[in-house]
């Protein structure tokens, strides 16, 4: 798909890239306040203290 035919197609169904990222953003900062951190940076913290890495780094990581 080009360049220019993705935000057709967004327009079609009225939706702009800008808007679905903002969106994307917006669930993902609710997480850490659905499970009771009172901050991202404590649930920042508390995942990589779990995980080992950052909330980003494990999104990053391949998938099996």
């Amino acid at each position: 798909m080009s360049s220019r035919t993705l935000p057709r197609r967004l327009a079609d169904h009225g939706a702009t890239y800008q808007n679905l990222v903002d969106e994307a953003r917006f669930e993902l900062a609710e997480i850490p306040f659905l499970t009771g951190f009172s901050a991202q940076s404590a649930f920042t913290r508390a995942f990589k203290c779990w995980a080992g890495k950052t909330p980003g780094a494990f999104r990053s990581q391949p998938r099996a």
